[in-house]
């Protein structure tokens, strides 16, 4: 067949809807050769897909968007440069909303693998639905008054904490580090039982205090954007991965972990410190 001649032949199942023949009316699965113009119209291409074999066939057949050119290419180019991007149920962070859902965010790369991440992925972004979010912040508020009634039972005597802190150094991975070790509360002195109630009662409301801080940001978050429409930003190029191995001032450093624009590193003798991701990228491969 000419290349330029608009008429191609695909064999695909001579069969109806519920794989009855349409001619016979007995059920019957034989293939034929069947010539699919390119240049139909739109209308009449789809009503042909519709009615006369299965949409998951064709697209194994046919390249759908190619041959049937169904959806526009100004559409298209705009979908590709442009991305949805909506606020997180969990964290409230903006990220993008690929196939309805948030993307994965809130991991770092650890030894060229993903660790962590936000549970806010499976979940809508809040522009569409906040029943998660409400969800959420129920449970943190009950957990805030939960410390901050343990908080007035340690100030008034009635409870007292479970352990004192007792620290020594010691030699953790050929340094010299604070170890704690956990000494029940019946063991200390006055002072150091003094020591512990102050620092448990500050611990805990502090974590009350910034639960409150983040359920109120969060509601506020949720009545300002939900049943908003997602925002619509220019698709930015993605930087490029970064070297798990480069050559430095310090010899050959190996990437520990990458997180939120730092690069983790160790080099040839031990030594372990951190610097930027940009930084990082401008220095030649050791690989």
């Amino acid at each position: 067949m000419p290349v330029s001649d608009p008429v191609r032949s695909y064999r695909i199942p001579a069969i109806g809807a519920a794989g009855i023949n349409r001619a016979g009316g007995a059920k019957k699965r034989a293939s034929s050769p069947i010539r699919i113009c390119s240049d139909l119209s739109k209308s009449v291409k789809r009503l042909f897909v519709e009615n006369f074999f299965p949409m998951k066939r064709f697209y194994r057949l046919l390249k759908f968007e190619h041959v049937l050119n169904l959806s526009s290419s100004g559409t298209k180019e705009r979908q590709m440069n442009n991305q949805l991007r909506g606020h997180c149920q969990i964290c409230g962070r903006q990220q993008a909303v690929p196939n309805g859902h948030m993307s994965h965010h809130g991991y770092r790369v650890r030894n060229g693998w993903f660790e962590g991440v936000c549970n806010g992925h499976s979940f809508a972004p809040i522009e569409k639905d906040r029943d998660v979010l409400d969800r959420m912040c129920d449970g943190i508020s009950k957990d805030c008054a939960k410390l901050e009634a343990e908080v007035a039972a340690l100030e008034a005597g009635s409870i007292d904490p479970d352990y004192i802190g007792c620290s020594r150094r010691e030699v953790v991975g050929g340094r010299w580090q604070e170890v704690q070790y956990p000494v029940p509360y019946c063991y200390g002195d006055a002072y150091e039982q003094r020591v512990a109630r102050a620092r448990l009662i500050s611990s805990k409301r502090y974590r009350a205090e910034q639960g409150r801080s983040f359920v109120a940001f969060m509601v506020n978050l949720a009545d300002a954007v939900n049943g908003k429409p997602l925002m619509e930003v220019e698709r930015k190029e993605a930087p490029a991965p970064l070297a798990s191995r480069v050559i430095g001032a310090r010899g050959v450093m190996r990437m520990k972990y990458a997180e939120r624009g730092r690069v983790y590193w160790q080099d040839e003798r031990g030594f372990s410190s951190w610097m930027g991701a940009q930084s990082w990228r401008k220095m030649p491969k050791a690989d």
